[in-house]
């Protein structure tokens, strides 16, 4: 057994390294999103995922003892990664070692709708363990975690990281501050769990709420929508001559491509949607975001453009008044000259 400072990458070597793969990745990502830009930007559902699949094959395939261990930035810092018996790492562990990396990176701002209300609490506390578990115990293994600095995917995996050159089993041993670290993710995870089933049904989501999601389905629905996202924005400015209410619902939408400046079609679909489910106030705005682009993880491109429209632009026809003469002849009319 090995033990000594020729032996451990060090903290220097693994950031650097690590920054490099990033660095590469993300060239690789931006390349592919400029080249298959119309293609990705009409892809409905979670994009990110595409960035996860990227990760998990550089990382686990490059890592992996059949191809030395080591991944363009290891290469270029001189580090690999081996079990801690000194072996190679076979492929399996490597791409389980590569998700567990990447994961925590990609759900961090990944949305998933599931109609299962067990699956959306089961990814609702993964999302949490990996977002604000992972993250913070990531890095403080790697601050305070000497000599080896063994991070989660390592203890979770068997293996660490080491100077390219060196040869046989390097020195490790458990440490506390690993047992300390693997205890905070399981009582993160068993809080999360706890909240998620026992805490959180109890908080019923307000009338507001519920309506704007309505809002947000009807959205949805109406033809060239990706996705779409209902807010009210309104807010209160004071002034000398007392407060200015301003009443707007944003409404967001991600679409395959932007309308043109006048083509109107479109915001006017949204528009519709939103008063046939929401209830407006009498003096409020409906502000429709257009967002065209892709979110792959590894890169992200958007490009947005907005229409505000008031409720007297919208074309509605109301029913005729049963009361009004006139209405009643114009029916009559009608009814007459059907086939």
């Amino acid at each position: 057994m090995q033990d000594d400072k020729r032996v451990r990458a060090g903290f220097w070597r693994r950031l650097g390294g690590y920054l490099i793969d990033v660095i590469l990745l993300g060239a690789a990502g931006g390349l592919f999103g400029y080249l298959a830009f119309d293609w990705l930007s009409a892809l409905p559902g979670p994009t990110r995922l595409i960035g996860l699949a990227i990760g998990i094959v550089y990382f686990g395939v490059l890592s992996a003892g059949m191809c030395g261990g080591r991944t363009l930035g290891m290469w270029v810092t001189g580090i690999k990664v081996v079990t801690t018996s000194g072996r190679g790492v076979n492929l399996f562990v490597s791409l389980w070692r590569a998700a567990l990396l990447n994961a925590p990176i990609i759900v961090n701002g990944l949305n998933l709708e599931f109609s299962d209300g067990r699956l959306a609490t089961a990814y609702a506390v993964l999302a949490v363990v990996l977002v604000f578990g992972f993250y913070p115990v990531q890095i403080l293994l790697l601050i305070f975690n000497a000599p080896y600095r063994r991070l989660l995917h390592d203890l979770l995996s068997g293996t660490v990281v080491v100077r390219a050159d060196i040869e046989g089993a390097p020195g490790v041993r458990f440490r506390l501050l690993e047992g300390v670290a693997l205890g905070l993710v399981v009582l993160l995870s068993a809080g999360a769990y706890l909240a998620s089933t026992s805490l959180l049904p109890k908080f019923a989501p307000s009338e507001t709420l519920k309506a704007l999601e309505e809002a947000r389905s009807a959205v949805r629905k109406v033809p060239g929508v990706l996705e779409a996202g209902v807010s009210d924005a309104t807010s209160r400015t004071m002034s000398g001559e007392g407060s200015t209410v301003s009443r707007t619902l944003v409404v967001r939408v991600r679409v395959a491509r932007l309308p043109e400046e006048d083509d109107k079609a479109l915001a006017r679909a949204i528009v519709n949607a939103v008063v046939e489910s929401y209830e407006l106030a009498p003096d409020q705005a409906v502000r429709v975001e257009f967002v065209n682009g892709f979110d792959i993880g590894v890169a992200a491109f958007w490009r947005s453009r907005s229409e505000t429209m008031e409720l007297v632009e919208l074309e509605v026809v109301e029913a005729p008044n049963p009361n009004d003469n006139d209405a009643s002849d114009n029916a009559s009319e009608k009814a007459e000259a059907a086939p």
